[in-house]
């Protein structure tokens, strides 16, 4: 039976989770969780996802997010795969980390975001990590209330109210029937929201344009992002494609091209290299790791780049 289509447009709210294959605990320290909640601001920042809640128990992960580029399926892959490939790396394992495929659940946000958060904010309760879920670390649900700061990277506002009072009231109601309901079937629907909800959703997507290589979403085209960057570094755009090899401070406006079409950009590592003439598309990813450790030291740089990601992403 093949797979249900994901249904994915701009703007689109998920209740994203997944298992961990045999239902092992691989979340088991804080190292495992320090690591995925890292992949997890990682990937948003590539791919230009907002998360608004998250919590990460011994053998599962739930996750409330946005997406203003219609990439769920992008940034899903990303993140399973990236976070598989140094979960086995650093702690020796091998093999697939999480059971299947993960699951999806499409959010009438106008109706369900705040029993979906509330939701996914007790999981640690339901699963016996906690007694309240306002005590839980691995969680937002602490950042939610106020007990502790949120991360950059997590988003709390689409929260702070919810039904007129304020989350902390809302969660101390408890996860309402309905939620419970929806949950606790065998097979979990892929939408959650009436018939007028669902008519508008799958319309969204035909009215799409189609996939190409262009990230969807406000993202400028690689020719943009380029001319940009030259401009900032007072260089013609050909300038980008040069490589220098074996000098040691190397292209750095090249550098900078690479890494903002990758993150934020959310470019293929392929289109990049192929767009900057790279000789192998991991060339990006290396340039994206030396730029990130230049930016750790010098400031001018690093004014600079925050300066084109907001000409260029509005972030």
């Amino acid at each position: 039976m093949p797979r249900p289509l994901r249904i994915e447009y701009p703007g689109a709210w998920y209740h994203v989770f997944s298992m961990t294959a045999r239902r092992r605990p691989v979340f088991k320290t804080e190292e495992h969780r320090d690591l995925f909640l890292d992949v997890v601001h990682q990937t948003a920042e590539t791919y230009g996802v907002e998360v608004h809640g998250y919590c990460v128990v011994p053998d599962q992960y739930h996750l409330l997010i946005r997406t203003p580029r219609a990439n769920l399926s992008r940034t899903m892959r990303q993140l399973n795969g990236v976070f598989t490939q140094r979960c086995n790396k650093r702690f020796g394992g091998k093999g697939q980390v999480f059971r299947g495929r993960y699951k999806a659940v499409l959010i009438d946000d106008a109706n369900f975001l705040g029993a979906t958060a509330r939701y996914i904010h007790t999981v640690p309760v339901a699963t016996e990590q906690a007694t309240r879920p306002d005590q839980y670390q691995w969680s937002s649900c602490r950042a939610q209330v106020g007990g502790i700061k949120a991360p950059s990277w997590l988003h709390t506002k689409s929260l702070a109210k919810v039904g007129g009072m304020t989350y902390a009231k809302f969660l101390a109601q408890g996860v309402d029937e309905e939620t419970q309901h929806f949950y606790a079937r065998k097979h979990i629907e892929a939408v959650r929201g009436d018939t007028a909800f669902r008519k508008t959703a799958k319309a969204s997507v035909k009215s799409m344009p189609k996939k190409g290589g262009k990230p969807s979403g406000n993202v400028p085209a690689l020719p943009e992002i380029y001319k940009q960057v030259a401009d900032a570094f007072k260089v013609k755009p050909d300038h980008l494609q040069l490589s220098f090899r074996g000098r040691s401070q190397g292209n750095l406006p090249r550098q900078v091209a690479m890494a903002l079409a990758r993150s934020p950009g959310g470019y293929s590592l392929l289109a990049i290299a192929k767009s900057l003439q790279v000789g192998h598309y991991s060339s990006v990813s290396v340039a994206a790791a030396r730029l990130k450790k230049k930016l750790e030291t010098d400031e001018p740089l690093q004014r600079k780049v925050d300066r084109l990601k907001t000409q260029l992403f509005k972030v």
